[in-house]
């Protein structure tokens, strides 16, 4: 049990790392677009949300294919594409139940899911902000 909640909680921390990184790329990507887009703030704001899905959509495959990595390391899967499977049902919490892991591994499931619910929260809450950070502005202007 100790073993899995190790890996688990370093899993989660490496995945809330590749989050700062995103949320550090968004704010350096989407910020120069304000000031060239300035005349025209609906295609800011659409372009700014787009770009934030697409950084975000990015970020949580590069999450589920971390834990897809650990479930490979520990024989979970016999292939990577059934592992990256694996770990996007659970990580998005959908949980079909056509896995059954290990008894020795059971509880990288629910950290892989409590990952995923922590992440997903992230990202919604950097779709939060670029509204409420540019939305004013059009707001303001009609």
């Amino acid at each position: 049990m100790a073993f899995e909640l190790s890996i688990g909680f370093g899993a989660i921390i490496l995945a809330m790392i590749i989050h700062l990184g995103a949320t550090i790329l968004i704010v350096r990507v989407v910020r120069p677009f304000e000031y060239l887009l300035k005349p025209s703030p609906y295609l800011f704001i659409a372009i700014a949300l787009i770009l934030t899905n697409s950084i975000l959509f990015v970020t949580h495959l590069v999450g589920v294919g971390m834990w897809s990595s650990i479930y490979m390391l520990l024989g979970l899967a016999d292939n990577f594409s059934n592992a990256f499977y694996s770990a996007f049902i659970t990580n998005t919490t959908l949980g079909l139940g056509d896995v059954r892991p290990d008894a020795a591994t059971r509880l990288l499931a629910p950290l892989t899911a409590t990952s995923g619910i922590l992440m997903i929260g992230w990202s919604t809450a950097l779709f939060i902000y670029v509204i409420q950070t540019y939305l004013p502005h059009i707001a303001r202007r009609d």
